[in-house]
Parts: C-alpha cells; sequence; structure tokens
C-alpha cells in the first residue's frame, strides 16, 4: 500500500471517529426465505427418488401456480426461486418429473397459450412468462418460440434471443431458417457466437460486416486512474458509436465526433445541476459516475440513456436522449410514482428495457429496488424489491465515513436475467422480463475493528480503494462478480448462485469478458479463468504506465498507455493484436480547441488526461 492510501484511510478514520453517534454505517436486510417453498423443494426431492414422480409433479404445479417466487434457503449463503431450482435437478430426476408433469399440466398450458395468442398485440415478455409458468410443455415451448418471433417484429434481437435460448433449454431443436436468426440475435446481443456453417454463418458475416466501427466504452486517459489521493473525484466515462463518442455530466450531455467536432450539446434548465460537482467529498467514497448507456441501431446511437441529478435535489434520476441531435425524450424526474426514488447506479440498456439499481426513500427502512424502466417513454415496466436498507438517510450527501453503496456501475443484463451486485453483501439473478427474484447469494464485507460500526471506513486494501466498477460479468457458465464493497472476487454458478470460488483479486476492477475469461485492469491488465480463478496471462506495460481505463470491445483489449499510444491486446492471449475495428480517436478528438471548451465549460476535462506519473 503506498503513502498516499494510508493518508486518506488515516484522515477518513480520524474524522469519522469525531463524527461519532451522528454517523451510521449501511446496514441491508435481504429478502427471507419462504418457508412454503422450502416444504416444496423437500417434499418433491423425497419422491423424486422413490419413483413417485406423479405426485412430485401435483406439488410442483401447485409451487408453480401458487408461489412460483417464493424463495427457499438454497445454502447457508443463498436463497433460490422454485422456478430456478428445478432447472438444477438431475437429468433423470427432471426427465421422470417431466413426463407425469406434461400430462398434469399441458391442456391448461395450450388454454393459456391460445388465449394469449388472441390478444391484439401480446408482448414476448407474455409468451416468456408463460413458456416458465409451464416448464417441460410442449406449450412452453411454443410460447417461447413465439415470444421470439414477436421479439423480432418489433426490433428488439436480445429479447428475442433470451426468449429462443427459453425455448432451446426447454428441448427445441431449431430449424435451418432458426438457426441463422438464433445467430444473428445472439451476434446482435453482445454474446460469442461459435464457429457456424451454411445460412447461419452468413448471416453473422453479413451482420459483422455492418459493424466495423467501434462500438462501446472508450479507453482514455483519467487523472483520477490509480491514486488513492483522487479516488473522490467524478468519473465520466464515455461511450462511442459510429464514429461519435457520448459523455455526461451532472448538467450536460456532449456528443463528439471522431473529427473533433461538437455534434450536439445538450444543457439542463436546471442552474443548480449545472453546477453541480461530481466530486464526492473528502472521506465520503469515489466520486460519482455518470456513463450514458446507449441503443444502437445501423446508423449509430439512436437513444442514449443516463443517471443524472434530479433538479433542485441530491437524489438521481434517469434521463433518455435522442442520439442524432440531443433531444430530451423522458425524465423520471417527471414520473410522480418514482418521486421517492434516488437511482444508485448507472444504467443499463438491453432491447428495448432500461435496468438500474434505486433506493426508495418513502418506507421506513427504505427500500432497495431494481427498477426496469422502457426505453422509448421511460414507462415504469417493473420493480423488483431486493431487501431494506437500516441507517440510510435521505441524501448521499450526508452519509458519514466511507460509502461503497451509493456509486454503482450498471447491472450485468444476460439472456433473460439481470445480475445484480450493488455492494452490499449479496448477488442477486432477477428475472429481466417479470422483476421476480429468481437466486441471491451472500457474502460478508469485512467489519473494521477499530472503528464504532455505525461509522463506514475507508478501504483498507488498495483492490478495493481503487476498485470504479462493480458491474458483473457473465463468462461461460459462470458470473464472476468483484464488487466495491471487498476487495475479492467470486465466480458463482450463473443457474443456481452457488458459490465455485473465491479468491484475491489479481488488480482491481473487473472491465469485461472474453469467453470463459474475466479481465481486470489497474497497474496492469490480466485474463482470469472463470471456471477456477486462475490468472491466465497477463500484460504488464514497462516502462509506460496505463493511464486510464481500459475497454474490452470484441474480444480485443484498450488499453491506453503513458507514451500515447493505445495498446491492443487479443483477449484471449493477451498477445498483442492486429484490430479489424479502428478504435476512436478520443484523444485526437479532445485535442481540438472546440472540444476542448465545451468539455471545460461541463467540468468534464478537469478530469481527463493522464494521473500524476508518481502514483
Amino acid at each position: 500500500m503506498n503513502r498516499g492510501t494510508l493518508i486518506l484511510i488515516q484522515a477518513v478514520v480520524t474524522s469519522a471517529l469525531a463524527l461519532g453517534a451522528m454517523g451510521q454505517a449501511i446496514r441491508f436486510q435481504p429478502p427471507e426465505a419462504n418457508p412454503a417453498a422450502a416444504a416444496t423443494i423437500r417434499q418433491i426431492e423425497q419422491r423424486l427418488p422413490t419413483g413417485d414422480s406423479a405426485s412430485a409433479a401435483s406439488i410442483l404445479e401447485q409451487a408453480l401456480r401458487d408461489l412460483p417466487d417464493g424463495l427457499a434457503s438454497l445454502d447457508k449463503d443463498g436463497l433460490i426461486s422454485v422456478v430456478a431450482w428445478i432447472d438444477l435437478l438431475p437429468p433423470a430426476q427432471k426427465q421422470a418429473l417431466a413426463a407425469d408433469y406434461v400430462t398434469l399440466a399441458e391442456p391448461a398450458a395450450r388454454t393459456a397459450l391460445e388465449t394469449l395468442r388472441r390478444e391484439p398485440q401480446p408482448k414476448p415478455e407474455s409468451f416468456a412468462a408463460l413458456a416458465r409458468r409451464y416448464p417441460f410443455t410442449g406449450a412452453a415451448i411454443s410460447a417461447a418460440i413465439e415470444g421470439g418471433d414477436r421479439a423480432l417484429q418489433l426490433g428488439d434481437a436480445p429479447t428475442a434471443w433470451a426468449c429462443y435460448c427459453l425455448a432451446k433449454a426447454r428441448g427445441w431443436t431449431p430449424d435451418e431458417q432458426h438457426a441463422a436468426t438464433l445467430a444473428a440475435c445472439q451476434y446482435l446481443s453482445g454474446e460469442d457466437v461459435a464457429e457456424l456453417s451454411g445460412p447461419a454463418a452468413k448471416r453473422v458475416a453479413d451482420l459483422a460486416a455492418c459493424a466495423k466501427t467501434y462500438r462501446g466504452p472508450v479507453p482514455f486517459d483519467a487523472k483520477w486512474y490509480g491514486r488513492p489521493e483522487a479516488v473522490e473525484m467524478g468519473r465520466h466515462l464515455p461511450q462511442a458509436a459510429a464514429g461519435v463518442t457520448y459523455l455526461a455530466s451532472p448538467g450536460y450531455v456532449l456528443a463528439i465526433k471522431d473529427t473533433g467536432q461538437v455534434l450536439w450539446r445538450w444543457t439542463s434548465p436546471d442552474a443548480w445541476a449545472r453546477t453541480f460537482l461530481p466530486d464526492r467529498g473528502f472521506g465520503r467514497g469515489r466520486g460519482l459516475s455518470f456513463a450514458p448507456a446507449l441503443f444502437i441501431g445501423a446508423g449509430g446511437a439512436q437513444i442514449l440513456v443516463c443517471r443524472q441529478p434530479r433538479n433542485g435535489s441530491p437524489d438521481f434520476c434517469i434521463r433518455a436522449w435522442r442520439g442524432a441531435d440531443g433531444k430530451l425524450l423522458w425524465s423520471t424526474q417527471a414520473n410522480a410514482a418514482l418521486d421517492n426514488f434516488h437511482f444508485i447506479s448507472t444504467p443499463a440498456v438491453c432491447g428495448k428495457y432500461v435496468y438500474a439499481t434505486a433506493v426508495e426513500h418513502g418506507p421506513d427502512p427504505p427500500n432497495l429496488i431494481l427498477v426496469a424502466l422502457d426505453l422509448l417513454d421511460g414507462a415504469v415496466l417493473f420493480q423488483a424489491p431486493l431487501g431494506t436498507l437500516g441507517g440510510l438517510l435521505r441524501s448521499h450527501q450526508q452519509m458519514r465515513g466511507w460509502d461503497d453503496f451509493q456509486e454503482q456501475t450498471e447491472p450485468a443484463v444476460w439472456r433473460d436475467l439481470v445480475i445484480v451486485t450493488p455492494n452490499i453483501g449479496a448477488a442477486f439473478a432477477v428475472g429481466r422480463f417479470d422483476g421476480k427474484v429468481r437466486w441471491m447469494h451472500t457474502y460478508t464485507p469485512p467489519q473494521p475493528d477499530t472503528v464504532p460500526p455505525r461509522i463506514a471506513p475507508a478501504p483498507s486494501d488498495p483492490n478495493q480503494l481503487l476498485r470504479w466498477r462493480n458491474t458483473p460479468q457473465v463468462c461461460g457458465n459462470a458470473i464472476v462478480i468483484a464488487p466495491q464493497d471487498v476487495p475479492s472476487m467470486f465466480a458463482l454458478d450463473l443457474r443456481s448462485g452457488k458459490s465455485l470460488w473465491t479468491t484475491a483479486a489479481p488488480a482491481p476492477t473487473l472491465i469485461g469478458r472474453a469467453g470463459n475469461l474475466a479481465i481486470f485492469a489497474g497497474s496492469e491488465i490480466v485474463a482470469v479463468d472463470s471456471s477456477t480463478g486462475a490468472t491466465r496471462w497477463t500484460y504488464a506495460p514497462r516502462p509506460q504506465r496505463i493511464t486510464g481505463p481500459a475497454a474490452v470491445v470484441g474480444g480485443i483489449v484498450f488499453v491506453p498507455l503513458s507514451d500515447s499510444r493505445l495498446y491492443i491486446l487479443n483477449a484471449q492471449t493477451g498477445q498483442k493484436a492486429d484490430n479489424s475495428i479502428k478504435p476512436l480517436g478520443f484523444r485526437q478528438a479532445i485535442a481540438s480547441e472546440t472540444v476542448r471548451r465545451a468539455l471545460d465549460d461541463t467540468s468534464i476535462l478537469r478530469t481527463l488526461g493522464p494521473p500524476a506519473a508518481g502514483r
């Protein structure tokens, strides 16, 4: 640990002790196990080994009708819903259960499907819900396929991919035409596509030919990167598509062309928001994060969504703008139902959905909520309760001592799940169409011995202190998480949330994935095997330094270095790569005087540039 870290920690602990009873640490109460769900699982587990699958099928159908979302204890560290648990059964038991369940439930499933088909405009998520309600049935497979087809008609490839994957999990074997469609949806959803042949290979090749421009997080130089003494500085995390970089601050959003022009700038009408600084108070925690989430079409970003302060309030809302000209499309602050909601994470966009975590301040204690919004109009699609928070004051500006909780990056979205790791000692998998918790895994953040528990001290581990993202990454059948309330990293089983391994992180921040590898970044870039936690490769630039957040895009790691180069690595091997996608010229764009003036006006420029050499 360097001297800067020790000085920061000493100052924070001293000030926290001085505050005494004025402050309280955040305490989290997760959802509780449902005794009826646990009893259901026990009864099925007792009957299947004895061959009484008919009785087990009857118990399952009753549970799916009456308490499909009830959570049962999976082990001492987790809960799981009945819907998720049935996918964990051994193949032989699942096959026996399925045979009797189909006999019992297929007629009702067919009736429900026909009723859904008669609706004027049935929603893809309604088909997906029916497929989960009646597992193993032929109607479930048909519903999932029709949900995928319906999503494609609406131009929502990620939702189509999620529905098709549900159909495959229920036993569907796609024909050649659907196989090509599946490959295209998989590619457009950002997932790795295996070796293909025939129409599927051609479809993906055509899509790849249209996507040669850089799209995704932008590698850039940041003055706060790797510097304990600058940890409270605000973070403006640029995103790019089709030669345009998008940045946001509390009162502004900018679109900057690669050629060094400001394409457009949105300015908040509220003077207070324009002067709101994204730095946290000394000893309060990491700086505020502003990262636009992009909905990208053939011509680039069509809609961008960002978290910003509500007018005249330290609480945060979600806003959306048109990508072409920056016209404000909607804001959650106009929704009276969200008046008491303070959004604590940057948003994630997947298809027509926007996801972000929020604190609902109305109840006492406040609730932790995953909120899903409609991309087109900001309407609330669901609110998923994740637990309650004790000792949390009305505003993050009032927190005493270090705070891991208030500043989070976006949740991860994978097929029909949203994975949330909100820095409170727990990870959640939530159904992304229905907002129901599928599983929860708890871990225990370290408790300080020398500081009263009502005071939150600064992290003593450099990995935790300098970690600037908490977004998990899906790597094969595992979800790798590196939350900001602990210095370690974990891998959980994607279906159940069971722990696979836990180990010290090789570098502070989890920045992306490539196949089964999780990519970490700090003073080095490190790839970790998601099945074991072992390091697969390391890139340590010498004598150069990494000067800001690296980006993982299209199987390539883009690393900004102190010699003004952007080093390009193959994410699978760690070797220098030739990249077919030209990275964005962000460094060149901000050299333009016009761009620099615009960034200076929005308080973004002061955070850009390489960090001090002595860090």
